[in-house]
């Protein structure tokens, strides 16, 4: 039986990530399933997925052969090119932790994070951001994402892995938490 590993993603498992993504849209769940299960809420295309990987490592899971789950990081450069990640860098450049300026940080933006149905509960999502610790914790400080309030089953796992609430606000459609979690403990 295969085992289930986290690694980085290889260029050719792309198509698979972008399915596993295009499964796990808001748009593509019941009410109840985005809910209970969480959800993703942007859509990346493959040339903004390989202009990252050129960038950074991105932490995958597999079991076996079968990608099951992944954690995009994005470089501000990366994040500078695409609409939907400028606007959360372009946040995180203007905001504070603890009266420090996190542009003063070396930090970096996660792009999302999803697991397979069928191996949620399982600690792949732990798992997959041990993979962004073990990857990027000697070059970041810290990593910064953003979620929509409603996703609180995945707030909640950001909170359970050590990630805190920094800024709130709401983009004129959604309610947003920007979440950071520091390497580094200084704060």
């Amino acid at each position: 039986m295969p085992e289930i590993q986290t690694g980085t993603l290889l260029p050719s498992e792309i198509t698979s990530l972008l399915e596993l993504q295009y499964v796990n849209m808001i748009e593509n769940l019941s009410v109840n399933d985005a809910s209970e299960q969480g959800f993703l809420t942007f859509r990346y295309d493959e040339a903004f997925i390989s202009e990252m990987l050129t960038d950074m490592p991105q932490p995958v899971a597999r079991d076996g052969e079968l990608l099951i789950g992944y954690a995009l990081a994005t470089s501000k450069r990366a994040a500078a090119l695409n609409p939907l990640t400028k606007t959360a860098l372009d946040l995180c450049e203007n905001l504070f932790v603890n009266e420090k300026a996190l542009r003063d940080l070396k930090y970096y933006i996660l792009g999302q994070i999803c697991v397979k149905e069928g191996y949620r509960g399982k600690r792949i999502f732990d798992d997959l951001y041990n993979e962004h610790k073990k990857l990027f914790s000697n070059t970041y400080d810290c990593i910064v994402t953003e979620i929509s309030q409603k996703n609180t089953r995945s707030l909640a796992a950001h909170k359970r892995v050590g990630f805190q609430v920094i800024h709130s606000y709401n983009d004129g459609k959604t309610d947003w938490d920007i979440v950071f979690w520091d390497w580094k403990a200084r704060f």
